[in-house]
């Protein structure tokens, strides 16, 4: 067996087999580590090619938001119904 390294209260170490398998396969750790990697990578590529869509659905999502909120204390206090238009300005009249 060859010791490969320590990490807090446990020692690793390689046997025959594991080394032999190395040599012939390579390393699978650090086959894992680079697919890891790699896959963080092309996620964050296809996260930034998204970033204006993803911006525009959390703005929609913030205006429902709001006007659910709206809604809610309407309801709680025996309010009339919002009146919401297309545009996209949010205000209140006599409120």
């Amino acid at each position: 067996m060859q010791y490969m390294f320590m990490s807090g209260d446990f020692v690793y170490y390689k046997t025959r087999r594991s080394i032999e398998l190395d040599k012939n396969l390579g390393d699978a750790a650090n086959i894992v580590a680079d697919l890891e990697i790699l896959i963080m990578v092309k996620l964050a590529r296809y996260v930034l090619s998204s970033s204006e869509c993803l911006h525009k659905l959390a703005h929609q999502a913030a205006l429902l938001d709001c006007t659910l909120a709206m809604a809610d204390v309407a309801l709680e206090h025996d309010w009339n119904m919002p009146q919401v238009g297309v545009v996209d300005v949010t205000s209140t009249t006599n409120g």
